[in-house]
């Protein structure tokens, strides 16, 4: 179907999420429903069934536009959605995981998300983020200078809390570039880890099984 007609179908549905209606093969159709499709199969996937909670999580960087948007869709399929951030559960990814403030990346191929989320008794706490994007998707990262400017916002953020700053902080790295990001981080001597992508949905399950 795609091959035939590339008009007709959409790589990435999700990356629409901030629109209202999309132009689909001529036709103006609402982003919700086509938000609902890849969230159905997900849910078909967990074998979620009408009536359940779902926990979905959402990239961090996301306003509250595009999050109503994916919560709409997956009320419409008959669950009750729990939205959840993705840095929050990065945050409690790793069992050694244990110091006060996570500083947490994720990075895909376009830009990298770094969030500063704060453990405490009550809870977790997204308290700042900060986006860096690529300046060219097509370019090497190395010349694109990409993970020094992360640093550079790891620092910002550390440096605009300053209990996160002179407190316990740790880094947790996962996607594009997660490697090179702790490597810089070994240099600078801020103790960092890389997460592997799974980490985050298996500490979703067991973080907000009540949800």
């Amino acid at each position: 179907m795609a091959a035939r007609y590339p008009d007709r179908c959409l790589a990435d549905p999700i990356a629409a999420a901030h629109r209202d209606r999309l132009d689909v093969a001529g036709l103006s159709v609402p982003v919700t429903e086509l938000l609902a499709a890849p969230v159905s199969r997900a849910l078909r996937w967990a074998g979620a069934e009408e009536g359940d909670h779902a926990v979905l999580l959402v990239p961090s960087n996301w306003g509250a536009t595009r999050t109503a948007r994916v919560a709409t869709a997956a009320s419409s399929l008959g669950v009750s959605p729990r939205i959840v951030r993705s840095a929050l559960v990065t945050a409690e990814a790793l069992p050694s995981s244990s110091a006060r403030w996570a500083v947490c990346v994720e990075s895909c191929l376009t830009l990298t998300t770094v969030s500063l989320v704060e453990r405490t008794r009550g809870g977790l706490n997204l308290v700042d983020r900060a986006v860096v994007h690529r300046w060219d998707p097509g370019l090497d990262s190395v010349r694109d200078d990409e993970v020094s400017r992360v640093l550079d916002a790891v620092a910002a953020l550390r440096h605009g809390r300053r209990e996160a700053g002179t407190g316990s902080t740790e880094v947790l790295a996962r996607g594009h570039n997660a490697e090179r990001v702790v490597d810089a981080c070994d240099q600078v001597r801020l103790v960092s880890y890389v997460v592997p992508d799974l980490a985050p949905v298996e500490a979703a399950l067991w973080l907000f099984s009540g949800a």
